[in-house]
């Protein structure tokens, strides 16, 4: 991998990121994080939420335009770049104005940071059915709608249950869907 691609997931150093700075030697919260993740040759990263540790500089939950700004900081100051985050997908269909405004939210802290993308940390439906996928479809398409006036592209990070068969049918649930 070339140098300036190299990139980690935050999400497999979340004990560092949750660590108590007060209680441990060890890089503690995002900044430190940062500085080590800079000094062992990572150039990229990728947010899987924004929380860290309450007594690391910042607080505990940095899910904010402020927040946003202070981890831009961070990022800058060691020369990371936010190649995406595992951010907020409303689970509601259709969209709720509250779902909307909450989404728009996270399109703005990424917009901040600096990213090109957003998507989420798992598969858009946790079913097997086509027609959960087919709802799930049309919800991500419309999300893809008011992310792409603010610039930034939808992704699924999928997990195995996104790689087997889709079943069209089966037995019915109350709300007369297999």
């Amino acid at each position: 991998v070339p140098p300036h691609k190299r990139g980690i997931i935050l999400y497999t150093v979340r004990d560092a990121t949750a660590r108590d700075p007060l209680a441990s030697d060890l890089p503690s919260g995002f900044r430190e994080v940062f500085k080590q993740l800079a000094r062992h040759g990572y150039r990229q990263v990728e947010f899987a939420g924004y929380r860290q540790h309450a007594n690391a500089p910042g607080g505990a939950d940095l899910e904010s335009v402020e927040g946003a700004r202070l981890l831009r900081s961070w990022l800058d100051e060691y020369g990371l770049r936010a190649q995406g985050n595992h951010g907020f997908i409303p689970p509601s269909w259709p969209l709720t104005e509250a779902d909307k405004d909450t989404f728009k939210k996270h399109l703005e802290i990424a917009n901040i940071l600096g990213m090109d993308h957003m998507g989420t940390g798992g598969d858009p439906t946790g079913s097997s059915h086509r027609a959960d996928w087919d709802v799930a479809a049309d919800k991500w398409n419309a999300l893809g709608e008011i992310a792409r006036r603010e610039g930034i592209k939808l992704y699924t990070h999928n997990h195995d249950s996104a790689y087997g068969f889709l079943l069209d049918g089966g037995p019915l649930d109350d709300q007369g869907r297999p």
